[in-house]
């Protein structure tokens, strides 16, 4: 896919120690204007087909974008958006399943299913239904082992929690805010992403992005502390004005802040630790034992190395569980794939971005 227009790379799932949650609820507005087109449609009916359709030509406008990948496949995408225009394609179907609340005005439902051979599909009843059993299957297994990880990992950040030096992060939290935040008249946005997700190709990091900005500061932390400076630095930067991009780890979705993106500043805070690295030139480390105090935390490092290398084990067997579920997935995605008429699927994308390119000149 050619991209001419800046695309950043994300996931807006992810599968969690709590089973898969989704985030694209928060991908669009209904009170400032905002469309979206949601995909409907089995495995292998064209829909990350039909988003790369999308992307491929508003980046020959030159439009900058977001493509949103699937944490089942990394390789295919769930979504993309384009927050110049308001605009966001979004597959709509389960795990993520999206209904309109304002079908029309706000969302407007692509139905890939006009698309196949409704006769055709129903010989493969018994398989269809076969092969989706299993795969709910592996990802329960895979959900469990997900959870067994992330309490020996939230047993890490207990103990160091209990031998950080807190006023020394806020204090260093505040040379950072004072040295590069300058405060504005507004209140910042706060956009929440994932930037890591566990998926069957393992542990992926969209750590390209990075090269839109000048500033990274890498934060080095096996413990689960970063969370702790990264709250307080997006505290400020909201207050003082900027919009910021919170990257939440699938381990701890809802609480563990893992990067900061600051796009207005061009700074960007990231987490490094033995599940991702971040080894390209950064403009700053930040080594968080700085924080530890090392007397309290020396009597109990072998359990902090025991947590370390068992959660390890267990996100590796997760993801071997994640594959099984996948490999199953193809089988799908073959089946539905027989049936369908793709002609048809890229005349209704042909159709939406025709629509999206009106809208791009209109508003030039």
């Amino acid at each position: 896919m050619q991209e001419s227009g800046k695309a950043e790379h994300y996931f807006l799932s992810a599968n969690t120690p709590i089973g898969f949650i989704s985030r694209f609820e928060q991908l669009y507005n209904a009170k400032d204007g905002s469309r979206a087109y949601i995909l409907k449609g089995g495995p292998g009916t064209g829909k990350s087909y039909f988003i790369n359709k999308i992307a491929a030509g508003v980046g020959a406008l030159g439009i900058s974008f977001e493509l949103l990948h699937c944490t089942s496949d990394s390789n295919c995408l769930d979504g993309i958006n384009i927050p110049a225009l308001k605009v966001c394609v979004i597959d709509g179907t389960p795990p993520h399943s999206i209904e309109p609340k304002y079908p029309g005005v706000v969302e407007t439902i692509i139905n890939l299913g006009d698309c196949w051979d409704e006769n055709k599909l129903f010989e493969q009843h018994d398989k269809i239904i076969l092969f989706a059993s299993r795969i709910s299957a592996f990802y329960d297994r895979a959900y469990r082992f997900l959870a067994a990880a992330s309490s020996l990992l939230n047993d890490t950040y207990r103990i160091a929690l209990e031998c950080v030096e807190t006023t020394k992060i806020e204090r260093y939290a505040q040379r950072i805010a004072k040295r590069e935040i300058t405060p504005r008249r507004k209140q910042g946005h706060e956009t929440v992403r994932f930037l890591t997700g566990i998926t069957p190709e393992g542990v992926v990091c969209y750590k390209n992005n990075l090269v839109n900005y000048n500033k990274v500061f890498v934060i080095e932390d096996d413990y689960g502390l970063s969370r702790l400076l990264l709250t307080k630095l997006k505290s400020y930067s909201l207050s003082a004005g900027y919009d910021v991009i919170s990257c939440y780890c699938p381990i701890s979705p809802n609480d563990k802040l893992e990067h900061l993106l600051i796009p207005a500043l061009s700074i960007a805070f990231v987490t490094s630790n033995h599940f991702h690295t971040f080894e390209s030139k950064s403009y700053r480390h930040i080594h968080f034992r700085r924080f530890i105090n090392n007397e309290l935390l020396k009597p109990k490092r072998a359990r902090v190395v025991f947590n370390r290398k068992a959660s390890r084990e267990l996100v590796s067997e997760s993801i071997k569980l994640l594959s099984e579920a996948r490999a199953n997935y193809d089988i799908l995605k073959t089946i539905y794939s027989s049936v369908m008429d793709f002609d048809a699927v890229e005349k209704k994308a042909k159709v939406l971005l025709e629509k999206i390119t009106k809208k791009s000149t209109l508003m030039n």
